[in-house]
């Protein structure tokens, strides 16, 4: 199963909780971009580097085009 995690607090709380170990071992693959991932404080960051190095956390970076498009999103749907 995949799932995208589009905000940082979920982050952080499963780093100040210590809930990664248990988080991960569910066996899903974990998706969120750098903006979301760029939130966190660097020790935050580093607590998730054992499951970016096994596939399990991927952390993607969006080009201007993306972008762009969420931008378009967000004005033509501000409720998101």
């Amino acid at each position: 199963m995949k799932v995208v995690v589009n905000d940082a607090n979920i982050l952080i709380d499963l780093v100040k909780l210590q809930l990664l170990p248990h988080f991960f071992g569910l066996g899903w693959e974990y998706h969120t971009t750098s903006l979301v991932f760029d939130e966190l404080f660097e020790d935050q960051q580093e607590a998730f580097a054992p499951y970016q190095d096994n596939g399990l956390f991927l952390v993607a970076d969006l080009d201007a085009t993306e972008l762009m498009s969420i931008l378009e999103l967000q004005t033509e749907k501000p409720q998101l």
